[in-house]
């Protein structure tokens, strides 16, 4: 499994920096991703949301957006499979809105600053990726994701601030769990064994041992050997 292609902060906005929240929406039924800016951010985007097809829309991406939580029309986009969040400064945690989404397989929140909990997800069900990039105020994995049993990816890689990751807060299914560039991640290597992972990406395996101590580093290789796989593997460059 790859992960699809991330939002980087050094990719050109489609507008200029400064220019109020916008949206890019994605959807067979359109030639190209509509583009779409609100100058008056709620009210302007919940009427949008009001005149949009249940049906119409495959995929947003939210940038800018100055709110704790969505508008509620959110959640009569049915059809929507993914959803992804850039430079949402005030989202703390993921909005409960989402949850009502039947179809929602991937979340992403990208240069979030004030993104701290994943208190939310547990909500959405058929969640397949979830993606948390550069979003330094993350220290936790606060919420117990493994009773989400459609979760096969987790990226919280480049999030500074992340600590302890508890592995047992993780389904059981997981494939793909990357910590690249999360440079004060650790977690218990002998818990690994209980995953299924296919594709770890980590920065540095020779100090994820918290509690234990492997009788030589070479054992911790073997240990993972068969998890870590080169970053290029899940389709992301440095």
């Amino acid at each position: 499994m790859r992960f699809p292609r991330p939002i980087r902060a050094r990719d050109p906005p489609p507008f200029d920096i400064g220019i109020p929240m916008h949206v890019i929406i994605k959807s067979d039924k359109f030639s190209r991703p509509l583009v779409i800016q609100f100058d008056d951010e709620s009210k302007s985007f919940d009427n949008f949301l009001a005149l949009v097809l249940p049906d119409a829309i495959d995929s947003i991406e939210i940038f800018d957006w100055l709110g704790s939580k969505m508008p509620k029309k959110i959640s009569t986009l049915t059809s929507i499979k993914e959803v992804h969040f850039v430079r949402c400064h005030d989202l703390e945690c993921v909005p409960s809105e989402l949850g009502s989404l039947p179809n929602l397989e991937h979340v992403a929140f990208t240069d979030c600053a004030d993104f701290m909990s994943f208190r939310g997800i547990e909500k959405c069900k058929n969640c397949r990726v979830f993606r948390a990039c550069r979003c330094d105020n993350l220290d936790e994995i606060d919420v117990d994701l493994s009773k989400l049993d459609k979760l096969v990816a987790l990226d919280l890689s480049r999030c500074t601030g992340l600590r302890y990751v508890d592995l047992s807060k993780l389904p059981k299914q997981l494939a793909i769990l990357d910590l690249h560039g999360a440079s004060g991640a650790y977690f218990d290597a002998d818990r690994v064994a209980a995953l299924d992972l296919r594709s770890t990406q980590i920065q540095d395996y020779s100090r994820l041992t918290s509690g234990m101590t492997l009788s030589t580093p070479d054992d911790m290789v073997e240990q993972l050997q068969n998890a870590i796989v080169a970053r290029s593997m899940a389709g992301f460059d440095d």
